[in-house]
This record gives structure tokens, sequence and C-alpha cells, in this order.
């Protein structure tokens, strides 16, 4: 029910009279392009609708019609009514989005006289437009800082998982997504191209699909690599649309419990490398535009690790043969004196007569010959523990290895070295378990293998 207050003075109210309202409604109030109305505030009676609001709302007669269900479609007085705040003396103004037009109103209520009784007065302006750009211009200030707050973390952050996850984070927040990920192109077992998930955002009570999806094959997604070739965007709507066309696809998204999803390409130099995505997406679903963003500052960051790798590669890599350098070989010390490994192997190996190959046959023999001491290495022993330390100086740190197979290794590996390159190798070899002290171990190998040195000099001048 409506408090009405004090009865409004005749002397401060133009509109007191009936008569004289009425035909001040058909001079001008029946001209305007805005909703005007007067309902009784007691029982909600529409007693007045203007042209404008008429056509609106496809009302030719008022009588009979109550406010809320002409004008709201309802069959009961509107619980967010505001006969309550009204007065004579001042408008109550406030927002609607109206249920039959879908258009949003700033609405201007009053209470006035009408025929002797207060009645409620309304002008309804419609500001769909307005309301329509000011959210735009909100959504847009929404992603720019959005974006801002991502490129700041991924340019100042320095490690750049974390960097990520902070924004795959912010990510799945603008869109209320279950999740947010990237996707990286990785080579499979069988040479194939296939994607791996190796970044993940999940929101509250979501679980981790990660660790399932590694190495997919991409006959799963193939329609989504056509379309990153073409540098599209893969969305669907709804994941049931896809069950009977694409089959693979739908046994792979279903038990994720995914129902909709947007992804974007990842690509470098025209080369597709991933995709940044989200699951389920709430929020801006039609808008792509802070995906796309990111895609362009993550693969940035991608293509400058990728770089610094690659600077890190041949700083620690031996150009010739592909093993490591000496650079690598001081750091693996270090790393290892810091934190000893259980069980140690330590082979120092030098090549005798390369001095020799190169004056008599040439460098390109010596590096082949090289090359070939390198190949042996790397049957025998992992990669990552075989370094080139010097000209003809190799060295294998053996980490976690019994002394029986590690004494096993070193002799299959001389044998091997013996049979491709007779006499080549001077070896000295130490193994030791607990309490290692990595740089004593190098200097007795090191000092094995000059001993060795030593006895096949002695047996070439006998």
């Amino acid at each position: 029910m409506a408090n009405t207050g004090e009865p409004c003075e005749k002397s401060i109210n133009p509109l007191q009279d009936g008569a004289r309202f009425n035909e001040l409604l058909q001079a001008i109030v029946n001209e305007l392009d805005e909703i005007v109305y007067v309902s009784d505030i007691k029982t909600y009676d529409l007693l007045f609708l203007n042209k404008y609001g008429k056509k609106l709302f496809n009302i030719n007669h008022v009588s009979g019609r109550k406010c809320y269900e002409a004008l709201q479609g309802r069959d009961s007085p509107c619980p967010y009514c505001t006969n309550k705040h009204l007065v004579c003396d001042s408008f109550y103004v406030w927002e609607w989005t109206n249920p039959i037009t879908s258009r949003h109103y700033i609405l201007k209520d009053k209470l006035i006289e009408w025929n002797d009784r207060l009645v409620r007065f309304e002008i309804a302006m419609d500001i769909t437009e307005k309301e329509n750009l000011s959210c735009e211009t909100r959504r847009k200030l929404e992603i720019e800082r959005t974006l801002v707050e991502c490129v700041r973390t991924l340019g100042q952050e320095e490690d750049f998982s974390k960097a990520v996850e902070m924004v795959l984070a912010n990510l799945g927040a603008f869109h209320k997504a279950d999740r947010a990920y990237i996707f990286e192109a990785v080579e499979l077992a069988d040479g194939s191209m296939g994607f791996g998930n190796t970044y993940e955002w999940c929101a509250l009570g979501v679980t981790s699909q990660k660790e399932n999806l590694q190495n997919v094959p991409v006959a799963f997604m193939g329609a989504w690599t056509a379309c990153f070739e073409r540098n599209e965007n893969v969305i669907i709507t709804d994941i049931e649309s896809i069950r009977e066309e694409r089959p693979l696809e739908y046994g792979l998204l279903k038990p994720q419990g995914i129902r909709s999803l947007i992804c974007v390409p990842l690509a470098l130099k025209g080369a597709v490398t991933g995709f940044i995505g989200v699951d389920n997406p709430l929020s801006n679903r039609d808008d792509f535009s802070l995906l796309e963003s990111l895609a362009f500052f993550v693969t940035n960051e991608q293509s400058k690790r990728n770089m610094a790798c690659r600077l890190q590669k041949l700083s620690f890599c031996d150009t010739l043969t592909g093993l490591n350098n000496r650079n690598s070989y001081m750091h693996a010390l270090a790393q290892m004196a810091g934190a000893p490994p259980e069980s140690l192997g330590v082979v120092f190996a030098d090549l005798n007569g390369l001095k020799k190959v190169n004056d008599e046959q040439g460098h390109a023999a010596g590096d082949a010959f090289l090359n070939g001491i390198g190949a042996i290495f790397r049957r025998h022993f992992r990669k990552e523990d075989v370094f080139r330390i010097g000209g003809d100086e190799f060295v294998a740190l053996c980490r976690a290895i019994p002394e029986e197979k590690f004494l096993a290794k070193v002799a299959r590996f001389q044998a091997d070295a013996d049979i491709g390159y007779p006499g080549a190798l001077a070896l000295g070899a130490v193994w030791s378990q607990g309490n290692i002290k990595i740089m004593d171990m190098v200097r007795r190998a090191d000092a094995l293998m000059y001993e060795h040195k030593r006895l096949c000099r002695e047996r070439k001048r006998n």
C-alpha cells in the first residue's frame, strides 16, 4: 500500500483538476515519445496511458486494465513497485528493463491528484541504446584492464610458468569459465604432431584435466587444426552439436564435463604452435578480443622463451659433436656439488692421435674422428651425461648408478671404441657411493686417464 503522506496542496500542483489534466494530456503528453501513464495506488487500475504507450504495448483502451498486467505482463502487483516511495513534491527516479518491450528505461514517478484522489504518475524514457553503450564501454574497460594486467604479468614475472598461470586465472575470471588453458604442439612417438596441455587454471570445485590431455593426436581434433591453419577460432556453443559429425572429438571433450568452449590459435611465423581457450564460459561468450589479444602476447613470450632456450642450448652444446660442452659440464659439477647424488660414476676419456689425424689427413678427418667417438659415447651413455670439455677430451657423469652396472657400461664402451678406432681412447673411470666429493672423483678419473695414456704410448714404443 502506498505511503501517501500529507494531501497535496492544490496551490502548488498544476494538475489538480482532472478536466484540465486531460486537456493538457491531449495537447502535450500524447505527443511525447516517452511512456506516460497514471494508475490508482490502491487498486492498481490503469487510469491513463498516452498514445505512444498504447502503441508500444498494443493497448486500445485502458478501462478495466491493471497497470501491472498491461505494462509488466504480470498477474499480480509488481514486487518492485515504487508506490511506497512516492510523494507529491518530487520525483522518485529509478531504472528498469521492461519484460514486455525488452527495453531499458529510466523512470520518474510521483503522486498527483486525479479527480480528488492521489494517483501514481510515471514518465518512462527509453535509454536502451545509452545503456548498451555504457555496458559496452564498461566491457571494453574491463578487457583493457585485464589485458594490461596480463601483459604486465608476462613482462615482469621471471618465472614464465607462474606468469602464464596468473594470466589464465584472469582469463578464466573474465569469461566466468570452468577452465582456462594453453595447449602447445608436440611431436608424438610415431613422428606425427599432436597437442599437450602445458598450462591450466581451474575454477573452484572444477577437476583438473591437464594430466589426461598430454600427447593428444591431431586425429582427435582435426577440425580444430583446419580452423587454426586458416587463423580461425574454434567455437562450440553446444557439445551435443558435434556428437554425430565428430565422434572422436566428442568422446574427448564430453568426459571432461565440457558443454561449450572457445579456443584461439597460437602461431609463430605462420605455423600453428598451439591454442589458448576456456571451457564452459558464462560471461562474454561472444567476445573473443581478450583471448585473441592474449594469444598474441603469449606467442610473443613463447618466441622469446624459445629463443632463450636456443641460446642456452647453444651455450651448453658442442656444435661439432652435438654433445654437452664445457659450460654444461661446469654447470653439472656445480649442481652435484650442491646436491650430491647417492652414487656416481665418472669417466674421463682422451683421444690418442687426434693431432696426427689433423696434420696428416686434414681437419675434416679430425672432425669426423671426434664425431665418431661422440656417436659411440651416445650409444652407451645418456646424451645428457656426456660432455666434450676440450679439443680431444670427453667426460661422462653417471648419476645414481650401481657400481657393477657402471663398470659393465664402461667396459662395453671401451670395447666398442676399440673396434671402430683401435687404441684411440685413453680412459679413466671411478665410482663412489655415499658422501660424494665430486671434484675429488674428477681428479682421480683424470689421473687414471693420463696413466692409461702413458701405458698406450709405451706399448706403441715397444
